[in-house]
């Protein structure tokens, strides 16, 4: 097979990962053991050592063992990003369990096949979240674990947003039984030496869900194996610019293996410090920006968006960070070029899925980065670009479905077995994505297999559109997708979102399309939004929108 996209490595980037010895607990352990007292964890101005998290972490894991956790069982996590999250996380992995990642906006109906699919015997959550739990713990006979947002808040601002969530009813205080327990009172009352417990990285480490955009949620199984791979490769192309030093934002979301890779996996395996945010927003960015002078934002599409509109009419100063990067949705041009003119740092887009612990693919750090495209495959990962209906490979240049192989790809759903056999062929994984991979082996995502419009004889790529669209001078947000049509099978509709306070009809939109697309892929329809429907990756919803 050729690769290339190795001849564009920078430099220093070995083209093979070499034999893999750690376990991401293990790079937990040696960050601890290497610097005990240094910040993991910054969260609202609380300070957590290494040897904090190792230590709560510690005790969790005794705390699930001594109420029968064993190798395999699955505990699921549904917090936003905090502390608790990441003592969760390792903790569970410490006890040989198995992360079941839950997003914390999710709705009833979402819990409950994820819970009810993995057969998790545990869930982790907030005890606000008390009264959606409930339901499905009387119908699952799963045991609730809950802790409270403020539970590592300094002690002033703890006592001070208890007073104020007390006075506004938003207080939820839990009555703890059997299967109703304290998170905080399970670490206190558990020993924080390290459990007795032997991992292997053939050993199942998460069952990560699909966002399920196109279908029912399907769990993708990922060993220590798959996670410690993917956390090496991105280590690999980041080691120069990122250390010990280092302070990344934590922004996006935990319950996602992109954010769970670059903001928790990666800093603790390079012992850098972790700027926790509990919930985006760009004001607290810009706060962070001021008090704790970050060095790295990995962050999705959205936050991009939201911190240009938000920089337009406040101050900041962004001169700590030295690098940003996005994936987890397709990062427009506009968007990516708008952010880096705007703060003077620079972009890198990479590409990942749950499917493949979070990233196959890194734009190069070494100043031969291609705006636009999502990068070059991680070391040891192949990818290929294939005929959409024959399967077969096809040369540079040309659009076809994008499928890769690698360490870090996993090797079944979740007690699917079709599902599973329906996306391997000859042991590699097809993506659904449409790509193109130039002669020097970057890869360009096209759009969703599924996404595509056929109009007629004409295959229209809904995101050509997008990136027409979001040049437009008063459009912030855009989603196309096609829509029946009598005469062609489907015709192109637009969800747009405006600046606010700004009015635009659909009439101009559609001559602006006339002028910069081919007619055939002109919206026949156009329909205005506050906001597009989108999963907590920053995935567009298009299937729900339209129905």
């Amino acid at each position: 097979m050729k690769k290339p996209w190795l001849n564009s490595y920078d430099e220093e980037i070995p083209k093979s990962l070499g034999e893999l010895k750690s376990s991401v607990v293990d790079n937990l352990r040696r960050s601890t053991e290497e610097n005990p007292n240094h910040a993991a964890v910054i969260f609202k101005g609380k300070k957590i050592t290494y040897r904090d998290v190792d230590e709560y972490s510690n005790s969790f894991a005794n705390a699930l063992i001594s109420m029968g956790v064993m190798r395999g069982d699955r505990i699921a996590i549904m917090l936003p990003n905090l502390p608790q999250t990441i003592i969760s996380y390792y903790g569970i992995l410490k006890a040989g369990g198995v992360v079941v990642n839950i997003n914390s906006d999710s709705s009833k109906r979402e819990i409950e096949h994820i819970v009810t699919n993995s057969r998790a015997g545990m869930i982790i959550s907030l005890k606000i979240n008390i009264d959606r739990l409930q339901s499905i713990k009387e119908r699952t006979g799963i045991k609730l674990i809950l802790t409270d947002l403020r539970q590592f808040f300094p002690f002033k601002r703890k006592i001070y947003k208890e007073f104020l969530a007390r006075i506004s009813g938003y207080y939820r205080d839990v009555k703890f039984t059997g299967d109703i327990l304290s998170f905080w009172s399970l670490i206190r009352r558990s020993p924080s030496t390290p459990p007795n417990v032997k991992i292997d990285l053939e050993n199942n480490a998460v069952i990560q869900y699909t966002g399920g955009t196109t279908g029912i949620s399907k769990g993708a199984v990922l060993t220590h194996g798959n996670i410690s791979s993917n956390v090496e490769q991105v280590y690999l192309w980041f080691k120069n610019i990122i250390g010990k030093k280092d302070r990344v934002i934590a922004a996006a979301p935990y319950s996602h293996l992109y954010g769970m890779t670059m903001a928790l996996d990666f800093p603790v395996r390079v012992g850098a410090t972790i700027l926790v945010l509990n919930r985006f927003t760009a004001k607290k960015i810009v706060n962070l920006a001021k008090d704790f002078s970050p060095t790295f934002f990995p962050a999705i599409p959205s936050m991009y968006r939201s911190i240009i509109h938000y920089l337009s009419f406040y101050s900041y100063d962004f001169s700590s960070i030295k690098l940003s990067m996005s994936a987890s949705a397709p990062l427009s041009r506009e968007v990516q070029e708008k952010f880096t003119s705007m703060t003077g740092i620079k972009v890198i887009e990479g590409f990942g899925l749950a499917e493949a612990s979070g990233l196959t693919h890194i734009n190069p750090l070494g100043g031969t980065e291609r705006m636009g495209t999502i990068g070059l495959p991680l070391p040891d990962t192949d990818a290929r670009i294939v005929d959409i209906n024959t399967g077969k490979e096809l040369d540079a240049g040309n659009p076809g479905e994008l499928i890769i192989k690698g360490p870090q790809l996993m090797n079944a759903y979740w007690d699917m077995p079709h599902e599973t056999l329906d996306s391997f062929k000859n042991g590699m994984f097809y993506t659904g994505d449409i790509a193109v991979m130039d002669d020097e082996g970057f890869f360009t995502l096209v759009d969703r297999k599924k996404d595509i419009i056929f109009s007629g004889e004409n295959r229209i790529y809904p995101r050509e559109i997008e990136e027409v669209l979001l040049r437009h001078h008063l459009i912030v947000d855009a989603a196309a997708v096609g829509i029946p049509d009598k005469l062609k099978g489907e015709a192109v509709k637009v969800y747009l979102v405006l600046e606010e306070g700004k009015i635009i009809t659909g009439e101009d939109i559609i001559k602006y399309c006339k002028n910069n697309l081919a007619s055939y892929k002109v919206p026949a329809e156009v329909e205005f939004l506050k906001e597009l429907m989108k999963t907590a990756d920053g995935k567009i919803m298009k299937k729900e929108m339209t129905e």
